[in-house]
């Protein structure tokens, strides 16, 4: 019987972060997974000025959710440069982690072909989005992929195909949005793993430098409206529609599905 090759692994990362990648890299070993490490741009002190021909910051307010920090210019810049090598490599698709990524034999299933990743974009862990009522697909193991209507937060883990990766490339120059996502990930044949088979750190035990700077901010970078004053304001209507329009997913998680060990030869 013919053996499936393993999904390509690639785990952004940043030099001088070992710590940070030890308990994932220690886990892709114990399942013998092959994986590459992609060194990131790192943008806690700054953007590099090399860089900065590449991001709008002129416009970002009014094509990204939110206005960006360096760290989230260079983290968009760093995901950007994992796309080129897909398309450059000519790879199908690549399984992609960050590295605070959590995980289990789930994955491991998944990178050896026993569920099988659908459409041009499959997000393994997600946080808030919506999804649409209709057009669930069974995977194995008790895995569902929901299709995105509205797209969620994280980018944590995910299975990206060569297609999916050229359409980012295309449309996220200069870039003027956070990783999750360069461009409308909905305009895509693109669906979320339930229950997710990667966990990501709990953000509001540990927040991010980055979450801090945006909590209790609007997509401007203004106050968000609070008690009664809500209902005013377009975005409270537009949140209004989408619930009762589509769904949510809960955080549900199943990162372990069986023996995490590598096939015996």
């Amino acid at each position: 019987m013919a053996i499936t090759p393993q999904l390509p692994i690639l785990v952004l990362t940043l030099k001088g972060a070992d710590e940070r990648r030890a308990p994932l890299v220690r886990r892709l070993q114990a399942m013998g997974l092959q994986y590459e490490l992609f060194f990131g741009i790192d943008g806690r002190q700054g953007l590099p000025a090399e860089h900065e021909p590449l991001v709008d910051r002129s416009a970002r307010i009014n094509a990204g959710r939110r206005p960006m920090s360096d760290p989230e210019y260079a983290c968009a810049l760093s995901h950007l440069m994992i796309y080129r090598r897909i398309v450059e490599r000519g790879l199908e698709q690549a399984l992609i982690l960050e590295d605070d990524a959590i995980i289990g034999s789930a994955l491991a299933a998944l990178a050896r072909g026993a569920i099988r990743p659908v459409g041009d974009l499959m997000l393994l862990d997600h946080w808030k989005g919506f999804f649409r009522r209709l057009g669930r697909i069974r995977l194995s193991a008790g895995f569902d992929a929901h299709r995105i209507a509205v797209p969620p937060d994280l980018a944590t883990g995910y299975v990206v195909t060569r297609r999916a990766a050229g359409h980012f490339l295309d449309c996220a120059f200069p870039v003027r949005r956070v990783a999750d996502w360069p461009c409308d990930i909905a305009s895509l044949a693109s669906y979320a793993v339930h229950p997710r088979i990667v966990d990501s750190p709990d953000q509001k035990a540990a927040p991010s430098q980055i979450r801090e700077s945006r909590d209790g901010m609007n997509r401007h970078g203004q106050p968000k409206p609070s008690g009664w004053r809500r209902r005013l304001t377009r975005a409270y209507w537009q949140r209004w529609l989408r619930k009762r329009r589509y769904r949510r997913l809960d955080r549900a998680t199943a990162l372990d599905i069986g023996p995490a060990d590598p096939p015996q030869s």
